[in-house]
């Protein structure tokens, strides 16, 4: 205990300066590391990437040439790699993802975790630099905001404009200008971030500091009419361009989900809140098995207390912390009313977390009696907290290599290139997994839900059909799936059991197999399958005369091992 005290002594006295200056390093770090030791590259990427190849081809901001879809969701997460790849000679996907980490979303990521370690160093408490120290400590280590941060995706974005506006929300004078810069950030990052400001907002109205609520009901409007300015100009642009402001990826999920039912949303939120909460400090799709149990104790305990710390009567001399709280709180109940929220939708929340536990700890712990355990308490809590973020985060990072490896170049991205090779230029292919293989396939994709095929939505929405379903209306060329969702079409669709033959399998599940322990290891199995399946001449243009290459197994290594078997012509 004397050496604990000893050592957190000179943290308390550690210049800000040379403080800040070692944290900027390390959030720039642990990112870089992470890009270097997983190569990752999400596969939603991909679909966006596609968008902005297309564009700086002279195609136009489109997925399909000639078709006007609005395929994407994050204006930023468009137009930065576009950028990218147009410096970098246009020619690669690989140097313009590097350049969009290096110059956009690396710094994006450092200054989210300046603005949210700024919010302690303000404060002039007895413990000086301790809680900044956690709160970097803790936005470091925190695995999902690591991961989508430099994958391709726009969450680097999020994470800063998102700690921005908080920053600048939490201070004595309220600047509606720069507010409304911050807010206009986020709503260029992703349009569901108006969720985010709603929440900053009502939390920081809730728990204001000497203004009352009359006094800031003019700054806040004046804050939301510079957000506005900022924001039309793609809205206007958008609605004229693909005849709706609203982006597809909407209205696919949508007609998927069906009719909305008040009562049923107002049930799953009640029914679903914990389930959100307990995600937030999860693993990438928590649901797959392979993880320890202790992790899930951990995220669900770190959700819950995020989530009713504003609550509690022992907190209310922290103003900052039950904002964070309630905000974290109001973003659960919009998670909790989604059919499935996606991994990347969690970093912003986790910041707001981050903040909660850091302030709380230690506000709750001011309640101890003794002088030794106001301090000793939180600091052991936020360590264990800490063990267990750094922990999930090195066991995601080994994940991720081996999926980046074995599944999106071992396998889809070869999928997608054998497709590219082996179909004609206008076959249509229908699947799920959208990103690497339409990249490399380069073909007309008839995706589910539909995000970038307008006729998958209307079929959804307007007959009612599903997966398994709409092969039978569509009736694509080639039909792509995995080895479940195969057997489904098998018993389920007559048609496709009639009219479709097994062309080629792609296999990477023994390559996986002889790795030893793999943290969630059901997410790379579930991707490690795939069955290519054509159909046969029953009076549409004949697709069987091309002569495919006869191979009963092949193994190929380099990108990951996978194994290839082509099923011999069929007529």
């Amino acid at each position: 205990m004397l050496n604990t005290r000893l050592s957190m002594h000179g943290v308390k006295n550690f210049s800000r300066i040379k403080l800040l200056i070692l944290f900027l390093i390390l959030f720039a770090t642990v990112p870089l590391a992470y890009c270097l030791y997983t190569g990752h590259m999400w596969e939603d990427f991909f679909i966006t990437f596609k968008f902005s190849k297309n564009f700086c081809d002279g195609e136009g901001l489109v997925y399909t040439p000639g078709e006007k879809v609005h395929g994407f969701t994050s204006p930023l997460g468009v137009i930065l790699p576009a950028f990218c790849y147009l410096v970098t000679g246009s020619d690669s996907y690989e140097k313009a993802v590097w350049l969009f980490r290096i110059i956009f979303c690396i710094p994006a990521f450092v200054a989210a975790g300046y603005f949210m370690i700024s919010v302690f160093l303000s404060e002039d408490t007895d413990h000086k630099m301790i809680p900044v120290v956690f709160a970097g400590l803790l936005f470091t280590s925190e695995a999902k905001s690591v991961v989508f941060s430099v994958n391709g995706m726009e969450t680097a974005l999020m994470l800063f404009f998102l700690a921005w506006a908080f920053y600048l929300m939490s201070r004595d004078k309220f600047s509606w200008l720069n507010v409304g810069v911050a807010w206009g950030g986020l709503m260029w990052t992703r349009p569901d971030s108006c969720v985010y400001i709603a929440a900053l907002t009502v939390s920081f109205l809730a728990f204001r500091k000497n203004s009352t609520l009359k006094g800031m009901i003019a700054p806040v409007l004046k804050a939301a009419a510079v957000t506005t300015v900022i924001y039309l100009p793609w809205f206007i642009w958008s609605w004229w361009y693909y005849g709706s402001p609203v982006p597809h990826t909407v209205l696919a999920k949508n007609a998927m989900n069906g009719p909305i039912d008040l009562l049923g949303v107002v049930m799953q939120i009640l029914t679903h809140l914990f389930k959100a909460a307990s995600w937030v400090y999860a693993p990438v799709y928590p649901h797959f098995a392979g993880w320890n149990p202790i992790i899930y104790i951990f995220s669900g305990s770190a959700g819950i207390f995020a989530s009713v710390y504003w609550l509690l009567p022992w907190a209310r001399g922290d103003r900052l912390g039950r904002i964070a709280s309630l905000a974290f709180f109001i973003v659960m109940i919009y998670f909790a009313s989604l059919p499935f929220p996606y991994p990347w939708y969690f970093p912003p929340a986790a910041i707001l977390g981050i903040i909660v536990f850091v302030r709380g700890f230690f506000t709750l712990s001011g309640h101890f009696k003794t002088q030794e355990n106001r301090f000793t308490v939180p600091v052991i809590a936020l360590s264990g907290f800490f063990l267990v973020m750094m922990t999930t985060l090195l066991l995601t990072s080994y994940e991720m290599m081996l999926q980046q490896k074995y599944i999106e170049n071992g396998t889809r991205k070869k999928i997608g290139e054998w497709l590219g090779a082996n179909t004609r230029k206008d076959d249509r292919i229908y699947l799920e997994a959208l990103g690497y293989i339409g990249y490399f396939s380069d073909r007309k994709m008839l995706d589910y839900p539909g995000l970038v095929s307008p006729e998958v939505v209307e079929l959804v929405k307007k007959e009612r059909l599903n997966y398994f379903t709409l092969i039978e209306r569509l009736r694509p060329e080639w039909v792509v799936v995995r080895i479940l969702e195969h057997w489904n079409l098998i018993t389920q669709s007559a048609y496709f059991k009639k009219n479709y033959e097994v062309v080629i399998i792609f296999d990477s599940t023994d390559a996986l197999g002889n790795l030893g322990y793999i943290p969630g290891e059901g997410y790379l199995l579930y991707d490690s399958y795939y069955y290519i399946s054509r159909r046969r001449n029953d009076g549409d243009p004949v697709i069987m005369e091309r002569k495919l290459p006869q191979m009963k197994k092949d193994r190929k290594n380099g990108e990951g091992s996978v194994t290839t078997q082509v099923v011999p012509d069929v007529k």
